[in-house]
């Protein structure tokens, strides 16, 4: 569960509620006086959003190293002809 805690400078203005197709969306209106309050709520009301994708998406299942094949690739056969053109 996520909570909302704002100090003093912040005020809550209004707030309100529909529902629709089994779904409720609340909104609040939060006022504030002081920018940097603000600021400090809307880094935390980020995190919240970050941290609610990150859980809702799948983890990744890790892939096993690639296995080895049973003999290792040839070597380049590079020949020397020495000086000629």
């Amino acid at each position: 569960m996520t909570s909302i805690f704002f100090s003093e400078p912040c005020r809550l203005k209004s707030y309100s509620a529909t529902t629709k197709a089994g779904k409720t969306v609340i909104r609040i209106e939060i006022e504030s006086t002081d920018h940097s309050e603000a600021g400090y709520l809307l880094n935390d009301l980020e995190r919240t959003l970050r941290q609610q994708k990150e859980a809702d998406r799948p983890k990744k299942a890790s892939k096993a190293p690639a296995k080895p094949l049973a003999l290792p690739a040839p070597a380049l056969q590079l020949t020397y002809r020495g000086d000629s053109e």
